[in-house]
């Protein structure tokens, strides 16, 4: 079998589509979390860096964890 043929047939499966959109939907909600903690704290680099590059969801889990949401106090 050519590799053309292989190729073809692993992008025309419908378990193939199915991982894409799975990946991409992992993606936006790892991106809209980090995106919403960071201009909440006001990091615009990290704002920046979580918005222009896709990572499947590893630099927001990153940021996520290295800036943890603050607790309120009670006033």
């Amino acid at each position: 079998m050519a590799i053309s043929t292989i190729l073809l047939s692993l992008f025309s499966s419908q378990l193939f589509l199915f991982g894409i959109i799975i990946l991409t939907i992992w993606d936006l909600v790892w991106k809209g979390l980090g995106l919403w903690r960071s201009a909440r704290n006001g990091h615009t680099i990290w704002f920046l860096v979580i918005l222009f590059i896709s990572s499947l969801g590893i630099i927001p889990i990153i940021y996520l964890l290295l800036h943890p949401e603050k607790k309120k106090r009670r006033s």
